[in-house]
C-alpha cells in the first residue's frame, strides 16, 4: 500500500481513517472496555515520547511480556513507532533471562499476573534500567507525555522487532524484523474484511502470527480486534463478542467442530447453520487457519455449517505471511497463493522465498544468519512443497523431519501422520526414524476406551502399511500415556530420537 512503509504509518493512518470507532474490545471486570484508534495512537505515542524522553537518542530494546492487553499492544506500538525495538516475550517460557539478555533488553514491561517470574528474570539481567507494571508505572510513565507525538525520523529498513521464534526443535531465534517487513507483510494482500467487522483474538500475542495478523492487520483494515481472556473461554467470548473472524490454529478448530458436531447430532431436526449461529454468536463468517497442518476434514466439516475456513502459511522469518486462501482466490489443500510482496521456488524440494517481508537475520547469529539462507538471497523455509503454474504453495513435509534411511530413501513424516487424519481413536502422533525404522508413537483419545482403541488404531496402522511401500511402513509402535509437550501456539514439540 503507497504511503505504509512502518508501524507508525499503520498507526496514523488507521486514527486518521477509523477515529473514534472501536479498535480494541475487552472485558474489564464485569464491564466491556473499547479503546477506539484515536485513543490507541494517542497512547501509543504518549509511551513512546516517555521512552524517547527518558532515554534519548539511541534506540532502546523494550521487552514485553503478559497476556493480550490493551497495555500490551500499546507498548508495543509505542516502542515502535518512536524507532525503537520492541522484543515480545513468551509468558510460559522458563529462558525469559535467557532472550532478554541475548536481545539486549534495557526495559522490562510486564503484566501483574507474571510479576514474580517477570522480576526474577529481570534481576538476572543486570542491563535492565527500567522495569514497568502494566497496571501502574507504565501509565505512571506515560502521563507526563499524555497528548505529546512522536516526532522523530525512522529508517524504515532498520530494525524494529526481534520475535524469538518458539522452538518446536533447538534453541530459539532472535528474528530482526524492521519497520518495512512488518509494514509490507500487513499490507501485501487485501483480505476483503470489512471496516468494523469483529475478530476474536485467540492466538498468543508474542507470536507474529497473531500480532501482525489479529493485531495490525485489524489496526490497518479498521477492525475491532476483541480479545479472548482464556483458551478455556473461547466458547462463552464467542457468544459475548459476536465476532465475524477468528484466527487459529488447527487444533483450535478441530475442537470448535467437534463441538458443534456433537451438537448438531443431539439435535439433527435443527438447521446446522442455525446450530452454528448458536454456538459461535451469530455472525462468525470465516475461519484463518495456521502454524501447522490443516486437515481438510476440519474445512468440509465447517462448510456443512455455513462457515468458511481458509488456510495460509507462513514463518516469524517472513512477518510471517508467505502465502494463504483469500475470500478472491483459494484452492483446496493448498497453503494459499504467494503474497505480493514475496517470491517463492522449490530448490531441492524445499520451499524458499525471498521479498521485502523477510527478516534482517537472528539478532547476533551470523553463523545461523548464513545457514538460514541460500548463498544466492532466498530464505531457506525448512519446509518441503510444491508451487503450481497458479503461484498457489502445497507442502508435503518438514525438511528437518525427513526420515533418510540407509538404502536411500527418503520418508516424510509428516505424509505418514497425515494418513491418520479423521482417525478419532488417535489424538497425537509423531512418526520418526531409528536405526533405519520406521516408528510411530502415539497418543490415543483420552475419552474412549483405551484397549478398543489400541485395537482399532493397530488395525489402521496394518491397513495404511498394506498400501504404501515397503521402506515407508510403519514397524515400530509406542503408545503414550500423556500428550506432547506443546508450544504455547498449540504446536507438538517433537521429542528427539537421534
Amino acid at each position: 500500500m503507497d504511503g505504509i512503509n512502518s508501524i507508525r504509518d499503520i498507526v496514523f493512518t488507521s486514527a486518521l481513517k477509523y477515529g473514534d470507532a472501536p479498535y480494541l474490545r475487552y472485558k474489564n471486570g464485569k464491564e466491556i472496555t473499547d479503546k477506539s484508534f484515536n485513543q490507541t495512537k494517542a497512547d501509543s505515542e504518549a509511551f513512546g515520547k516517555a521512552l524517547n524522553e527518558y532515554f534519548g537518542e539511541d534506540p532502546v530494546h523494550v521487552a514485553v511480556i503478559g497476556p493480550t492487553s490493551y497495555e500490551w499492544i500499546i507498548t508495543f506500538l509505542g516502542t515502535t513507532i518512536s524507532g525503537n525495538v520492541i522484543v515480545p516475550l513468551d509468558k510460559e517460557s522458563e529462558s525469559i533471562d535467557d532472550m532478554m539478555q541475548r536481545a539486549d533488553v534495557s526495559v522490562l514491561v510486564y503484566d501483574d499476573n507474571y510479576k514474580d517470574k517477570a522480576l526474577e528474570a529481570a534481576a538476572k539481567c543486570p542491563q535492565i534500567r527500567l522495569k514497568l507494571n502494566m497496571k501502574g508505572e507504565l501509565w505512571d510513565f506515560m502521563q507526563p507525555y499524555a497528548g505529546q507525538s512522536v516526532d522523530n525520523e525512522i529508517d524504515c529498513d532498520s530494525m524494529c522487532a526481534i520475535l524469538f521464534t518458539s522452538g518446536t526443535t533447538g534453541k530459539s531465534k532472535g528474528v530482526m524484523l524492521s519497520h518495512r517487513n512488518i509494514a509490507d507483510n500487513v499490507t501485501c494482500m487485501d483480505a476483503g474484511e470489512n471496516p468494523g467487522d469483529r475478530i476474536l483474538s485467540v492466538l498468543p500475542i508474542h507470536h507474529a502470527f497473531c500480532f501482525t495478523c489479529d493485531i495490525l492487520l485489524s489496526l490497518n483494515g479498521g477492525i475491532c480486534v476483541c480479545v479472548n481472556d482464556s483458551i478455556m473461554r473461547v466458547a462463552r467470548n464467542m457468544l459475548l463478542f459476536k465476532p465475524h473472524i477468528i484466527l487459529a490454529v488447527p487444533m483450535i478448530f478441530a475442537s470448535m467442530l467437534k463441538s458443534i458436531q456433537a451438537a448438531a447430532a443431539q439435535k439433527p431436526e435443527v438447521p446446522k447453520a442455525d446450530i452454528a449461529k448458536a454456538a459461535f454468536g451469530g455472525s462468525l463468517k470465516r475461519l484463518y487457519s495456521g502454524g501447522a497442518y490443516l486437515n481438510p476434514k476440519i474445512i468440509s466439516g465447517f462448510e456443512e455449517f455455513g462457515i468458511q475456513v481458509l488456510q495460509g502459511y507462513g514463518m516469524s522469518e517472513c512477518s510471517p505471511r508467505i502465502s494463504f486462501n483469500s475470500i478472491f482466490e483459494s484452492k483446496p489443500n493448498s497453503l494459499g497463493k504467494v503474497v505480493n510482496n514475496c517470491e517463492a521456488r522449490i530448490k531441492d524440494g524445499e520451499i524458499q522465498v525471498r521479498g521485502t517481508s523477510v527478516m534482517l537475520g537472528y539478532y547476533k547469529d551470523e553463523e545461523r544468519t548464513r545457514e538460514a539462507f541460500t548463498e544466492d538471497g532466498w530464505l531457506r523455509t525448512g519446509d518441503l512443497g510444491r508451487l503450481d503454474q497458479d503461484n498457489f504453495l502445497f507442502m508435503t513435509g518438514r525438511a528437518k523431519n525427513l526420515i533418510i534411511l540407509s538404502n536411500g530413501e527418503n520418508v516424510s513424516a509428516e505424509e505418514l501422520e497425515n494418513k491418520f487424519d479423521g482417525f478419532s481413536e488417535v489424538a497425537e502422533i509423531v512418526v520418526y526414524g531409528r536405526d533405519d525404522i520406521i516408528c510411530a508413537e502415539i497418543y490415543l483419545d483420552p475419552d474412549i476406551d483405551q484397549i478398543e482403541a489400541k485395537s482399532k488404531t493397530d488395525a489402521k496402522i496394518a491397513e495404511i502399511n498394506s498400501r504404501i511401500p515397503m521402506y515407508k511402513r510403519i514397524n515400530f509402535v509406542i503408545y503414550r500415556d500423556e500428550p506432547f509437550t506443546k508450544t504455547s501456539s498449540h504446536k507438538i514439540i517433537r521429542p528427539r530420537y537421534n
